[in-house]
């Protein structure tokens, strides 16, 4: 296959391809950096797999990101990477811009990180140690049976340091420090040790922010005032082993300490006075994980593959959020994947069956207190959450093709889940006449089973040589939350699963053109999700409902262009259309054809790199999006009284400003150096929402303009 060369800063424009190293020392300068295969580019192509099978032959949209990318963008908010990624949404989840929801899956090695139906985009910046990231893989739409039903948006799979090839030896020793406190720093070491391979590494951090107080209330209405910013602590270590020839084994351990103060959302009103005030909803947690994994491969014959993994993952957390007040949280998640491929002689086909099974446990202390004005009554005490969630799942794939230039993926996905729930209270009232009222010992007690088998199916044609499209289906299901259905506000034991389906079609490539290589990835797709759960106002109260039908629907496209060693272009696009497709709320209000909040309908991120010297690469990259609402519905309404009820943003859509970055890395013999200049336009609104009880805007806020710089060294 035809090759091309392209900068080391550009490594993270993915066109659904994977990117080879060069091995040959004598190749040009350029060269020696990096070079890719065509169609694409950021990982290496015998190990971008899923399930075994090469993702760029899948019929999926996919982005595969290499550690060396990560390493150049030195991302602290995992945001920083996602933004040159087509599909991420302003909130948590991928093309779906609902941050309630677990539509993205983030997993380790293959395997959930956490429960499948506690997950999000950016889970793996804030689990996951930074420096121990090998590649991510992030796969769009409920699409293959390989994993979770509930991936109505996608997974993103990181792939840890280490396989079943020994690490060449080396040891690297880096710092980094910039504008508000930045200080990072770590060292990491890996090699080979009488037949076994390790991996070793240890960082620090320390980071400000330019809102840099905060001030958060604590369940007894306790104001005070705490520095925002994030220090963080990690370590993590792999072992590898080859029992044998035709057999590998690696166990990983990571341990990771944070501690994360926030500032939270400031009014608009405020914002304008002082773009450093204290905002309304700060937060701060202090958090202890544990994880613990290993992966066991086998070839049980020339045509039999064997893959299984297992990871516990402990989570002790403790502090102040935004929705739930005072928490005291420990967590335990328990996941256990096993699958099976086998080639057939026929048909370059294959067959894939295996099986997930998942355990969590939730144990939460949750200290409370609430005021009833009008009966001049203050109830305070304690109570405790624990939940378990079970899920068994089996899977079974097919993949064949009937001729050269076809190939047929199908498959199916069985899952059954089990949420089991009791709350245990400690109330104390006292009233006006300083009488005393103890409710001890409350129990309250729930469970919940669901069950399904989904289809996945696919197909994947290539045509001359260097183009491929793609066509897949796929059905998803996502369960209520323990929060939904029992704790929760609004909760409501009655609900029923949401329920998706989803089509997409895409075309990718690459061609000669004007004397260098162009490279294009783009899908459209088109997701119904049926139940979709809301929040309603019923006479006052807040409850959860099965009241919505969504369409999401879009199209994500990247490009790519070289046409000189030395310079390369890239853009990634996005146009999505999130619309309520039958909705009509408590009120009365039709917001059917009203599109969801926060979801601006193109997203735009373009880079220009040049390489003016050997091991020197300079990046320019802006990232811009269009319009949104900040709230669900987009006209006014009249309150019971007849009076307009401006319960929707009175000043219209908002536009986020446009954001600049500028990278430099230096990478030759033992030194790195790398400096970086972000947010040059020193933006610092980042998303924006309504607040109805206010009647302003509240926004989030980034850090404006952030300037660092750092080394590293090797031997």
């Amino acid at each position: 296959m035809k090759k091309i060369t392209l900068a080391v800063s550009v490594l993270i424009t993915p066109l659904l391809s994977n990117a080879v190293f060069a091995d040959d020392d004598n190749r040009s300068a350029l060269e020696s950096v990096l070079t890719l295969d065509t169609m694409s580019v950021t990982a290496k192509v015998a190990e971008a797999k899923l399930g075994g099978i090469d993702i760029k032959t899948l019929p999926v949209a996919s982005t595969v990101v290499n550690q060396e990318e990560i390493n150049r963008l030195k991302f602290v908010d995992p945001d920083e990477l996602l933004d040159r990624i087509p599909g991420e949404t302003l909130v948590r989840n991928l093309r779906i811009p609902n941050g309630a929801k677990s539509y993205t899956i983030p997993m380790v090695d293959g395997a959930a990180l956490t429960s499948p139906l506690r997950g999000s985009t950016q889970a793996f910046g804030n689990t996951v140690n930074a420096q121990d990231i090998e590649r991510i893989e992030i796969i769009k739409g409920p699409v293959s049976a390989l994993y979770p039903n509930n991936s109505f948006g996608g997974v993103i799979n990181v792939v840890t340091k280490g396989s079943i090839s020994m690490p060449e030896q080396n040891t690297r020793f880096w710092a980094e420090a910039g504008n508000n406190d930045r200080y990072r720093g770590g060292i990491s070491s890996k090699g080979e040790l009488k037949g076994v391979g390790y991996l070793f590494d240890l960082n620090t951090w320390n980071i400000g922010a330019y809102r840099d107080q905060v001030e958060i209330k604590d369940n007894l209405e306790n104001l005070s005032i705490h520095e925002a910013g994030e220090e963080r602590h990690s370590a993590s270590g792999k072992l590898i082993f080859h029992p044998d020839e035709v057999s590998s084994l690696i166990l990983h351990g990571t341990y990771l300490k944070q501690h994360l103060t926030v500032p939270g959302d400031i009014f608009e009103k405020d914002f304008e006075i002082d773009d450093k005030g204290i905002g309304r909803t700060g937060t701060f947690s202090d958090k202890e994980t544990f994880t613990g994994s290993g992966v066991y491969k086998r070839d049980i014959s020339n045509f039999g593959h064997l893959d299984a993994n297992f990871t516990i993952r402990f989570l002790d957390s403790s502090g102040i959020s935004r929705f739930s007040g005072s928490h005291d949280d420990e967590t335990t998640d328990i996941n256990g994947k096993i699958s099976y491929k086998h080639d057939l002689d026929f048909w370059n086909s294959n067959i894939i069956i295996g099986t997930d099974i998942y355990h969590g446990i939730n144990d939460d202390l949750n200290p409370r207190r609430k005021s009833t004005r009008r009966r001049r009554t203050s109830i305070f005490g304690a109570s405790t959450d624990y939940a378990t969630t079970d899920i068994y799942a089996g899977f079974a794939q097919v993949q064949f093709s009937p001729i050269e230039s076809l190939q047929i993926t199908a498959g199916v996905r069985h899952e059954s889940i089990d949420l089991e729930y009791r709350n245990t209270s400690l109330e104390q009232s006292f009233k006006s006449d300083g009488s005393v009222s103890k409710e001890a010992g409350v129990v309250d007690t729930g469970s919940k089973s669901y069950s399904a088998t989904l289809p996945k199916v696919g197909i994947t044609y290539n045509f001359l040589d260097e183009h491929t499209l793609w066509f897949s289906y796929g059905e998803g299901f996502l369960v209520p939350t323990t929060s939904q259905l029992y704790t929760g506000r609004g909760a409501n034991r009655n609900l029923n699963p949401e329920e998706a389906e989803h089509f997409e079609v895409g075309l990718r490539g690459s061609l000669e053109l004007f004397g260098g290589n162009f490279t294009y990835d783009t899908s459209y797709y088109h997701q119904d999700i049926n139940n979709y759960i809301v929040s309603r106002d019923l006479n006052g109260q807040a409850r959860n409902d099965n009241a919505s039908k969504v369409t999401v629907q879009g199209i994500e496209t990247m490009l790519g262009y070289q046409p000189a060693d030395f310079i390369r272009f890239e853009i990634t696009h996005t146009f999505a259309s999130n619309i309520y497709k039958d909705y009509i709320d408590s009120k009365g209000r039709d917001l059917s054809g009203e599109e969801m909040s926060r979801s601006p309908e193109h997203h735009i991120n373009g880079r220009v790199s040049i390489m003016p010297m050997e091991g020197l690469a300079i990046e320019l990259e802006v990232d811009s999006m269009t319009s949104y609402s900040t709230r669900d519905q987009t006209s006014a309404e009249l309150d019971r009284r007849g009076r307009i009820n401006n319960d929707f943003d009175p000043k219209g859509r908002f536009t986020r400003d446009e954001r600049i970055n500028l990278r430099v890395t230096y990478d030759k013999g033992p030194y790195e150096l790398w400096f970086h200049a972000l947010n040059l336009g020193d933006v610092k609104i980042d998303r924006a929402s309504y607040n109805t009880t206010e009647k302003d805007r509240a926004f989030r806020t980034v850090d404006g303009i952030q300037i660092y710089g750092g080394i590293a060294y090797n031997f």
